[in-house]
């Protein structure tokens, strides 16, 4: 017992850590999904922003562009040099105005060129026709920064800092390119950070409007200018950056997580220990004899005697009675009914052997469970409660109800085998179910057992009473014999003997007793009962 024990107490702790554990992973997936979330919208922010001031630095460029267009029959004169340096000091990503042919920069806002300033490599020519040079470095610039040449087909154009459309974003983290579509495919126009993204990747993306992507161990999110499509930001990070935020939402989510498990862990295993405690509770209430039999006298009708009764098995803890309802639903979900069936045979051997021996046609009805009829050797335990009462099977009626029935095929070889050792079987509560019918042509029922609500009905309600006359009929039809349950009142027990129902039970003829009782009260002849 000691070695059942530790298994039970094992299994418990079992459970109750799987239950623990599973709203911590909950919470863990939950913050992983939150973390990825953020990082997404982070990295999409951030290449919506990029985008929209290299949009903006685009913007600034067609304008100066446009205002100088004025001066394209005199490019580098006076005051074509003055418009230049208002526009330079007019918009912010400006440094400088130039004008340029052939490659080489003429004039600028800073003054005329003489010799002109070779600009060198081939330009890129996107697909509004703007020529662009990247990372050139203009003696002039301060600090002799990187710019960005743009040059439009009048030859006026800018130097741009495209730099500042980084403004704010770490670089240990991040990697950031601003690009171009051109003819040729895609030029960057500005990088920034540790992990630029390289040129294949680039151009892999760049023909998609915007998403996200997974390229390597880098994430990333793409964004491109709906307007025209030819400039776009891409944006990576390392994929393990997500761990940062993870910790965070797990410190956030933390002590919900914990709640939760500390709280499921308790009621699992607390509802597994009241599930065990009340299986050992029964098996000690068998040991210790705290289980008795009430009889309910069956009656013939005519003749008012006393032809049967069905055991009813009750509970006494601490002179407290359970009611059936309440402990037979825990038995057969805790795998203790077998034991309180034997406990109901052993019962009743003892209560009523002699009397049934004594009496010639007295008949002990005995309610079984669906338990019952799936577990293997009810044969054989019927066998040994005859052998406890030294009598036939026919002296017994064994009651089952319509849900037992889980398998139709090995129900009906059951039913079989118990008929074969003479019992007589009986369908109990006829008429609450839906297939009453198809379940008396499908099995070998001696009896069926009419349901007191629907015997109540037959003094109140005759559109109800029909009904049930109607399950008379057939049970008739099929040579199935009706007994009556719950009949109260002499005007129902008129009515159903006018069907052909011959046999009742219920209140009017006696309630539930002991067997001390029972025998004194009704296995001694008697006066007839007047109906």
């Amino acid at each position: 017992m000691p070695r059942i024990n530790n298994a039970g107490n094992l299994l418990i702790l079992l459970v109750g850590a799987i239950a623990f554990l599973a709203p911590l992973f909950a919470g863990i997936w939950y913050a992983r999904d939150n973390a990825i979330s953020q990082q997404r919208e982070y990295l999409q922010s951030t290449a919506s922003s990029v985008l929209a001031r290299a949009l903006q630095i685009g913007e600034q460029h067609r304008a100066v562009v446009e205002q100088l267009s004025a001066f394209i029959d005199a490019p580098c004169s006076d005051s074509a040099l003055r418009a230049m340096r208002i526009s330079a000091l007019s918009y912010r990503y400006i440094q400088s105005a130039l004008y340029i042919r052939d490659g080489q920069v003429l004039c600028s806002s800073i003054d005329v060129h003489d010799p002109p300033f070779l600009l060198g490599g081939a330009p890129g020519r996107n697909l509004q026709g703007t020529r662009a040079w990247a990372g050139i470095t203009l003696p002039w610039a301060p600090q002799a920064q990187p710019l960005l040449i743009a040059q439009a087909d009048t030859g006026f154009g800018v130097a741009l800092d495209a730099d500042e459309v980084f403004f704010g974003i770490d670089p240990t983290q991040f990697g950031v390119v601003v690009f171009e579509r051109v003819e040729s495919g895609t030029q960057r126009l500005a990088e920034f950070g540790h992990l630029v993204p390289n040129q294949a990747l680039a151009d892999e993306i760049s023909g998609r409007t915007s998403g996200a992507f997974v390229a390597g161990d880098l994430v990333g999110h793409f964004d491109s200018d709906f307007n025209d499509f030819t400039l776009g930001a891409i944006v990576v990070t390392p994929a393990n950056t997500v761990n940062a935020g993870l910790w965070g939402q797990l410190l956030r989510v933390f002590p919900f997580t914990l709640f939760g498990s500390v709280v499921v862990f308790l009621l699992v295993t607390r509802l597994l220990s009241r599930r065990r405690s009340i299986s050992k509770d029964l098996q000690m209430a068998i040991r210790q004899h705290e289980f008795y039999l009430d009889y309910q006298p069956i009656l013939d009708i005519e003749t008012q005697r006393c032809i049967g009764a069905e055991a009813l098995l009750r509970w006494r803890r601490n002179g407290e009675v359970i009611a059936p309802d309440i402990f037979i639903p825990l038995a057969e979900s805790n795998g203790v009914m077998t034991l309180l069936t034997d406990e109901v045979f052993r019962l009743a051997a003892r209560d009523m052997s002699k009397v049934m021996q004594d009496s010639e046609d007295f008949y002990l009805s005995i309610n079984l469970s669906g338990h019952d009829l799936t577990v293997p050797g009810l044969t054989e335990r019927l066998r040994h409660m005859l052998e406890a009462f030294g009598l036939a099977g026919d002296r017994f009626m064994l009651e089952v109800t319509e849900s037992s029935f889980v398998d139709n095929e090995h129900s009906r070889e059951l039913i079989r085998e118990v008929r074969r050792l003479g019992f007589k079987v009986a369908i109990d509560d006829f008429g609450t179910g839906f297939s009453n019918f198809a379940y008396l042509q499908r099995y070998e029922f001696d009896f069926l057992k009419l349901d007191r609500l629907f015997v109540e009905t037959i003094s109140v309600d005759d559109v109800r009473s029909n009904l049930v006359f109607h399950l008379i009929e057939l049970a008739e039809k099929l040579n199935v014999q009706v007994i009556a349950e719950g009949v109260e009142e002499s005007e129902q027990a008129v009515k159903l003997l006018e069907k052909g129902v011959s046999r009742a039970q219920g209140w009017l003829y006696g309630r539930p007793c002991r067997a001390r009782r029972f025998i004194r009260d009704f296995c001694k002849p008697a006066a007839p009962l007047t109906v």
